[in-house]
């Protein structure tokens, strides 16, 4: 199969790397890859990312613990380190499910600032759920776990250890700048509230082997 390539500025980067790994995190449902390359395009990445979110007429905010705030459908934004990181996210869908389709329902950047948090929560209109860890803000020194993603379902095993159906403990995977994790949409997932300064920002898809009909955003309608 001919490799994919993005042009960022002059640069061919490959969508899928050679020897690009998958590995499952914490339970078999769960899998991520980890982009070596990411920092070589995550500066303009962030940038783009802040800079869509002065645009209020895309930018959403909900609440505090809705995940921060939102920018919508990713793949029309018409930036380069997007096209890439989002051919990612369909070449990840394709290799862990099987499917030679990956049909993006709906995409979305994520900016959380002090005292965001996401509830925990699934997504409909999917098979699968991915989020690409783009910054993970800052430590806070009085709250190990801030800003943390984390799984809280009791189908997982880690979750409820033998007292299905009851969530005994989180999965809390250990994540880095770069990550890229999918995982069934159903499952049951959220985000600590997060103490630090500098935004901590995720991208998000939900993707299918077909489109579904209707709209995403009942908004949009």
């Amino acid at each position: 199969m001919e490799q994919e390539l993005v042009d960022l500025g002059g640069r061919a980067v490959a969508v899928w790397p050679e020897a690009q790994k998958v590995t499952t995190r914490g339970d078999p449902a769960i899998s991520a890859a980890h982009f070596a390359d990411a920092e070589t395009y995550h500066p303009r990445l962030i940038a783009a990312i802040l800079a869509a979110a002065e645009d209020e007429r895309r930018l959403r905010r909900y609440y505090p613990a809705s995940g921060g705030y939102k920018i919508y459908h990713l793949e029309s934004w018409g930036v380069p380190e997007i096209d890439l990181v989002c051919a990612r996210a369909r070449a990840l869908f394709r290799r862990v499910l099987g499917h030679d389709s990956a049909v993006v329902d709906l995409s979305w950047a994520n900016i959380y600032r002090r005292g965001d948090y996401a509830m925990a929560h699934s997504h409909e209109r999917a098979t699968a759920s991915i989020v690409y860890f783009v910054d993970l803000g800052e430590e806070s020194p009085r709250d190990a776990l801030s800003g943390r993603f984390a799984f809280v379902d009791p189908r997982l095993k880690h979750c409820a250890k033998d007292q299905t159906p009851r969530v005994i403990a989180p999965l809390l995977p250990k994540l880095l700048p770069g990550d890229m994790l999918i995982f069934p949409a159903a499952v049951v997932h959220s985000v600590n509230p997060y103490g630090g300064k500098r935004p901590r920002i995720t991208l998000s898809w939900n993707l299918g082997p077909e489109a579904v009909p209707g709209k995403a955003l009942p908004f949009e309608g």
